[in-house]
């Protein structure tokens, strides 16, 4: 989370300093769309229990919008296809817990 608070301390600095209103209008805007996508990412859980949002990662996956984080609880999981999970193009944290 380095790199966010980074950029977002720059964006402070020039929204603050700048005199020109145009740029202090699209920072805030930009800053202001990183601070909202951060705020609603989802978390989904996987379980091969059944005690999670879903019993496979694939369902998870398709479920999961950009940015979300998918979790994984220990447990085997296997697939019917030739790949376990197909991501679908999302950009989303897959990972275990």
């Amino acid at each position: 989370m380095l790199i966010p608070s980074l950029i977002a301390h720059v964006f402070v600095h020039e929204l603050y300093y700048s005199k020109d209103v145009q740029m202090k209008h699209e920072l805030t805007i930009l800053l202001t769309s990183v601070i909202t996508s951060n705020a609603l990412a989802d978390t989904w859980t996987v379980s091969a229990s059944g005690k999670a949002d879903f019993t496979t990662i694939q369902e998870a996956v398709d479920a999961a919008a950009d940015y979300d984080d998918v979790l994984v609880m220990p447990g085997t999981y296997t697939s019917t296809g030739g790949e376990v999970v197909d991501m679908l193009g999302k950009q989303i944290f897959l990972h275990s817990s």
